[in-house]
This record gives structure tokens, sequence and C-alpha cells, in this order.
């Protein structure tokens, strides 16, 4: 059975599997304006669900009295973690028709790529952009596993803190392990170095990680292999 969810006046949260009988969530409100400390204003919350994560891009008011739209992310659709307090903000150029506001964005993920449509306050138009960030890290999932590397899955997943990641060689080879957040964004580098033929295990501090999936690549001299893994605080 499916569950809809509805996100109200940004702040509340309710769901229900009848469409007609709304169960508001016990945590309400889920989201106060402190959560974006610029913010006087929050406002028409877009959530599209996509990759096992809850994507919202909200509109807000800040203290200068501009508009502008942001974005957050989460797990479970009630915790959020603020990734950008303007993806789209108002332009400094006096020739592009969002100069002044932008406000109520709209999305929907067309394939590989994120498609928003926004409006602009005072302004009797409508504006589109896109955002193709999931392009990058499927393109970084697209590699094979080579015969002379494996890293395997982290253990615990999910983990909050601390987690392992396991690899091994058959031979001896130059080893780089990195880790990305969802977007394709560099985290860090986990292991640069040349290893002998062997077991090993890394361990990962994950205490500054934000709730959220992640994907560490392990490349061993060209030859790729992903693995997804997911931290929950």
């Amino acid at each position: 059975m499916r569950r809809i969810v509805l996100f109200t006046v940004f702040s509340f949260y309710c769901c229900t599997f009848s469409q007609t009988l709304w169960q508001p969530n016990e945590f309400n409100p889920i989201i106060r304006n402190y959560f974006d400390p610029d913010s006087d204003c929050l406002f028409r919350p877009c959530i599209v669900y996509h990759a096992r994560e809850y994507h919202m891009w909200y509109s807000k008011v800040n203290s200068e009295s501009e508009q502008m739209i942001g974005y957050a992310r989460s797990l479970d659709g009630i915790q959020w973690t603020l990734i950008s307090d303007k993806v789209i903000a108002p332009s400094k150029d006096l020739n592009r028709f969002d100069t002044y506001q932008a406000s109520q964005g709209w999305v929907l993920v067309d394939q590989d790529t994120f498609k928003m449509w926004y409006g602009v306050d005072n302004k009797d138009i409508l504006n589109y952009a896109t955002s193709n960030w999931i392009t990058k890290i499927s393109a970084i999932k697209t590699g094979k596993n080579g015969k002379d590397g494996i890293v395997q899955q982290n253990f615990p997943n999910p983990c909050n803190t601390t987690t392992f990641i396991p690899y091994r060689l058959k031979r001896g080879r130059d080893v780089n392990i990195s880790l990305y957040d969802i977007r394709g964004c560099h985290i860090k580098t986990l292991v640069d170095d040349i290893h002998q033929a062997g077991n090993y295990c890394y361990r990962l501090d994950g205490t500054n990680l934000c709730s959220g999936i992640y994907y560490y690549i392990c490349n061993v001299e060209g030859k790729i292999h992903c693995r997804e893994m997911v931290v929950v605080k």
C-alpha cells in the first residue's frame, strides 16, 4: 500500500494511506525559522522523493527582504539537513528577469536531471532552471569492478559515527578510495597509497558527516568500484 505524505506551510508533516484521513506527525513543527539562520520567513516547500531521500526546495525571505530559494534533504521527511540557503537568489544583473526576487519553485525529476519552474516577485513571468548533479554521481557508479581490487560493503551500514570499509588486493597496486556525497561532490580522500596483496579494512570516522547517502569509490589503477553508504544521526 502506498503512503502519501503532505507538508503544509513548510513546518508541519502529515501522512495518510487513504488520501482523505490525515494523521499529523507527533514531532510537528518539523522545521522552524532558525533552521535557516538567514531567513525571516519560510514558505512554499516543494518535495521530491528520489534515490531514497527527500529533497526539499523552499522559498524564503531573508533579513534584507529578498526572496530566494533554498535546498534541504532528509532520509525520513522529518529530520532535515540544510544544504544551501540560496540555490536560486536575486541576481545583481539588471538585464536578467530574476533581478529582484525568486520564489515558489516547483521541481520534478526527468531521468538524470532536476527541473525547476519558479516565479519572480512583482513580475508576470515564470523562470526555468535545471540541475544535473545526479548525472555526476551516476557516472561514478557506472564503474566496473576490476580483477585486482575489490572494495566490499562497509559495516555497519547504516552507520552513525564509525564504520569500516573492507577491501582486498590479489596483487600489489596503487589504491585510492574517496568519499562523495549524493550530489557527486568530493568529501575527502580515505586511502591513497601503494598496497601489497592482502586484505585491508579502513576505519571511517563519520562524526562530521551529516545524515544522508554517500558513495565511496575505489580506484585501482583506473579500475573503478563503487559502494553506497548511509549515515543516520
